[in-house]
């Protein structure tokens, strides 16, 4: 669990910046200051490798062994989806790139919820068992 949180923490801080200049689109928050350098291609693509590549790797290792067996799971569709929006911000003409990391970030923060939830409960049916 405590690997869970480092690894929200670390996805957080590069994810923000990105979600910061996709919400800066919005028409509503378009008033807010875009720097440039967060539009910069190569900056994105440094904020979001981390966290596509290492962050996310635990995702391509459960959707690698998912689809080894013959298998779909969430995983596999993070995995996708993710590798999706990377590579089209790769080569195409629109970044995409606050896509995957924003994504990978929120699976993230509900798998430690989950774990957290879990955790709280098992340690409330342990109490009350006694």
């Amino acid at each position: 669990m405590r690997l869970l949180k480092i690894r929200f923490i670390i996805s957080l801080i590069f994810s923000l910046p990105l979600f910061y200049s996709m919400v800066t689109h919005f028409q509503i928050l378009s008033s807010l200051p875009m720097p440039n350098l967060l539009m910069n291609k190569w900056v994105q693509m440094c904020l979001a490798t981390p966290v596509q590549f290492i962050i996310g790797f635990p995702f391509f290792q459960s959707a690698f062994r998912a689809l080894k067996n013959g298998k779909v799971n969430m995983d596999v569709l993070v995995v996708i989806v993710t590798s999706a929006a990377y590579g089209y911000s790769i080569f195409g003409n629109d970044l995409y790139f606050e896509t995957s990391s924003v994504l990978i970030t929120f699976i993230l923060v509900g798998k430690w919820i989950e774990h957290l939830t879990k955790a709280k409960i098992k340690w409330r049916l342990d109490r009350c068992s006694h």
